[in-house]
This record gives structure tokens, sequence and C-alpha cells, in this order.
């Protein structure tokens, strides 16, 4: 009858498990204690439930979520028709636009945005005064919008809001 070998009995290294029983009692304590503040979960956009959050560090304006989408949608539809009322004082269509001369079509873009600059200075202040807002406020709910992908409100055409006196 022959012998068969024995198995070997499993050898614990000391020196490893004491290198992770160490490691694993610093990481369990490691910024925990009474005066660890815990993490602030990002604020989410709860009403939509589209997992879009913003950033930890940013306070939206303190209104109610209805309001803030109503004030983006007004903000939204000045900004497009200050790029209207801008397009019919300076025409931007292609023929309207200097061909092979480039510094008179830069000059023509720059003067474009600054008729628009100049609308949307004056039409958003109106906007945050009369919803007794900062503009700083305004443009809050502008880049909370911008983040969280709040649909903009349908274009608006020129011609009807010139025929309504707007």
């Amino acid at each position: 009858m022959a012998v068969l070998p024995r198995p070997r009995p499993a050898v614990i290294n000391w020196r490893l498990t004491s290198v992770f029983l160490l490691s694993t009692g610093i990481s369990a304590t490691w910024g925990c204690g009474e005066y660890a503040d815990p993490p602030q979960p990002p604020i989410s956009n709860v009403g939509e439930g589209s997992g879009l959050m913003l950033p930890p560090g940013f306070k939206p304006v303190d209104l109610p979520l209805e309001n803030r989408k109503l004030i983006f949608q007004e903000a939204h539809r000045i900004r497009a028709l200050a790029v209207l009322e801008a397009n019919e004082k300076l025409p931007m269509d292609e023929a309207s636009l200097p061909k092979g001369d480039t510094p008179a079509f830069d000059k023509r873009v720059a003067d474009h945005k600054a008729i628009i600059d100049g609308i949307l200075e004056k039409n958003l202040a109106n906007l945050a005064e009369q919803k007794s807002l900062t503009l700083e406020d305004l443009s809050k709910i502008e880049e909370e919008a911008r983040r969280l992908r709040w649909v903009p409100p349908q274009e608006p055409r020129w011609e009807r809001e010139k025929a309504a006196g707007k």
C-alpha cells in the first residue's frame, strides 16, 4: 500500500495579514469622525426625473421651480426676439454678407452682435425689474436651465410679434 503525501497545511503569512488589517483599519477611520461633514449630494431636478444634476456649489434662485421655468421661458423669448430685431436692422442672410472681404465680414458680425447686446441689455433688465430679480439672479436661472437642459419654448415669429406690438 502506497503512502500518499499529506497535503501541506495552509501557512498564514502574518506580515501580509498584518498589513492588510492595518490598511483596512486606517481606511475605515480616515476622514470619518464626529467632526467630518458628510458630502452633500448634488441638487437634482426632481420635477422632471431627468437624472441631470446641478454642481454641488450651485445654489438656485430662491423661487419655486415653476416660477424659475416661466422666467427662463420669458428670457429665452427675449433673446430670440433680440436676434430677430437685429436681423431686421442689419440683415445677416447670405445675400447681405460681404463675400471675399474678411475684415468687412468680421465688422458686420461685430456690429450685429453689438446690436443684439444692446437690445438684450435693455430688455433683460426690464424683465429682471418686472420679476423683482437682479440680473445676476436672471443669469443664474438661465444657467440652471442650461445645465438641467430645460426645454425652451417655441421660437417666436418676428411678424407675429411685430403685429402684436411687442
